[in-house]
């Protein structure tokens, strides 16, 4: 954290963080250490969609930027649509871009609505995702990344 409170002290750009974080007790003290401009909460590695709620609090009421970080998986993009909703924020997240992602491509759906870039929330209980049960049944017992790796530079194998 140190390292950011002197990068941050320069002012020569935001400084950004805090998708590693758990628990608004760690996000407290970076925001009150000075350690950050922008808090980027993940809500399912902060500890939940309450927890997250706190984080967005006290970053709110510190006069900090929220933009929370998304992990790859629908279930989290549509927690963190319901965190902004709950705070009363129309503002930026950090998005999935991957072009394949096996843990939401086919596997689960709903949960978020593109209406001309912009997301929305769905009219459906709980986050109003549905998980398709069989494919999620494949990954059991996998271990290591789903991802595609690009080859390593020099090896063909």
């Amino acid at each position: 954290m140190a390292d950011f409170v002197r990068l941050r002290a320069r002012g020569l750009v935001p400084v950004a963080a805090g998708e590693n974080l758990a628990g608004a007790a760690a996000f407290a003290e970076w925001v009150h250490r000075g350690a950050l401009d922008v808090v980027q909460p993940d809500v399912s590695r902060a500890g939940g969609l309450t927890e997250s709620l706190r984080i967005g609090a006290l970053t709110l009421a510190a006069g900090l930027r929220l933009a929370p970080h998304i992990s790859h998986g629908v279930i989290n993009h549509a927690a963190t649509l319901h965190l902004l909703s709950a705070l009363g924020r129309d503002t930026v997240f950090e998005a999935d871009p991957t072009p394949v992602n096996p843990l939401r491509d086919g596997l689960l759906s709903g949960g978020v609505r593109l209406d001309g870039g912009i997301a929305v929330l769905v009219d459906a209980p709980g986050f109003g995702v549905q998980v398709d049960e069989e494919r999620l049944g494949a990954f059991a017992g996998r271990t290591g990344s789903p991802w595609p790796r690009p080859p390593r530079y020099g090896r063909t194998s």
